[in-house]
């Protein structure tokens, strides 16, 4: 599914046609306000977003900042009608996956930005949980050898080592010293 952020009905039309003409199956959801494209993402599954950064109730990089914000997990392509590089760039910066000046966005161009989004969105979150679990092995990593003696007991007679190399990351094997009595 796609919705569109459009209030204009000639725009919306435009972008409507440009994606009946490319071979893609695509059901197109509409709003004209950033207020019912929220709701929209709040009760649908929507696979990308395309919105214009103009709207009636929301102007300029705003728009795409506060439905990012509560929808980050969400594929954005802004269409503008403003050609503007820096604009372009304070998008992408700001969360946006692609950036299409309206004039230059045909079929293909909207079909490829779309399908391009919601890959490197996808890449993204794979990225973001393999990140999450580098720190959660780090962590038991951590704990794991605060588990482990600092330094063998001192036993005369004797020289003590012992030592824990898990086989990735960290492991589920501990060991200890353990004092008995008469010094053993």
């Amino acid at each position: 599914k796609v919705l569109l952020i459009e209030d204009s009905d000639s725009d919306a039309s435009l972008v409507l046609t440009r994606l009946r003409g490319v071979e893609t199956k695509t059901d197109v959801l509409r709003a004209a306000t950033a207020f019912e494209g929220k709701n929209i993402l709040a009760r649908e599954s929507v696979g990308v977003v395309l919105l214009d950064l103009n709207l009636p109730d929301s102007v300029g990089l705003e728009t795409f900042e506060s439905l990012y914000a509560s929808f980050p997990q969400v594929p954005f392509v802004i269409l503008s009608g403003v050609d503007d590089g820096e604009l372009t760039t304070m998008a992408m910066r700001a969360g946006a996956q692609d950036y299409l000046p309206k004039g230059h966005a045909d079929g293909d161009a909207l079909v490829r930005a779309m399908l391009f989004a919601i890959e490197r969105c996808r890449r993204d979150a794979v990225e973001r949980r393999l990140r999450i679990t580098q720190h959660e092995f780090e962590a038991a990593r951590k704990i794991q050898c605060d588990l482990l003696p600092k330094e063998p007991p001192s036993l005369a007679g004797f020289d003590l080592a012992g030592a824990c190399r898990p086989a990735e990351a960290t492991g589920g094997d501990c060991f200890d010293f353990i004092s008995m009595p008469n010094n053993t």
